[in-house]
């Protein structure tokens, strides 16, 4: 309950999230009564997050969001700040990641999706981080599933003598070098 003085007071309210807006209303009978939609904006960034696929294919490219949150999760809408962008995958095929991305508030809201920017090449898993020189991020392991078969392996023992039948083992790779253990049918 407020009390009213020459029929203003002002009071104190506090909204954390900024979804929905904050409705207030007040009234002093059912027939009286008023309300307002509050627009509550996010607070200065403490943190960055960044969605990735649960899975990719090896050398397709993928898309992937991050957005800088404040104390309460809420987006920061005026984040401003320079993003850089690495990968876990490891040479002779590194990962491909964006080049660095400077936030523009009025356009991005503390929030960007990168589409197609990311490509990543070494299986079973790997990570993307994104840093502003003081905040970082590492997203959650994406799972590299193989692309199309490129090469085999064969491995037998050497030597065998002629007209005998001897055992040999046949692998199948992607062009990056992981193993393809979904292939099957002739070669």
């Amino acid at each position: 309950e407020v009390r009213y003085n020459n029929g203003i007071q002002g009071a104190n309210f506090t909204q954390r999230n900024v979804n929905p807006p904050a409705i207030i209303y007040a009234s002093a009978t059912a027939a009286i009564f008023g309300g307002a939609s509050v627009e509550i904006q996010g607070g200065n960034a403490v943190g960055l997050e960044i969605t990735v696929p649960a899975s990719v294919t090896a050398g397709v490219p993928f898309t992937a969001s991050v957005r800088a949150v404040d104390a309460f999760g809420n987006t920061a809408d005026d984040y401003d700040l320079t993003w850089a962008f690495t990968s876990s995958d490891p040479a002779p095929f590194a990962g491909v990641v964006p080049g660095d991305y400077t936030m523009v508030p009025a356009a991005d809201s503390g929030m960007h999706t990168f589409h197609k920017a990311f490509v990543l090449f070494n299986g079973p898993s790997q990570t993307i981080q994104v840093s502003d020189g003081s905040l970082t991020a590492v997203s959650s392991p994406i799972v590299v599933n193989p692309g199309p078969v490129g090469m085999f392996s064969i491995l037998a023992v050497s030597p065998q003598p002629a007209n005998v039948v001897f055992p040999l083992s046949l692998e199948a790779f992607d062009i990056y070098g992981n193993t393809k253990s979904d292939h099957s049918g002739a070669i």
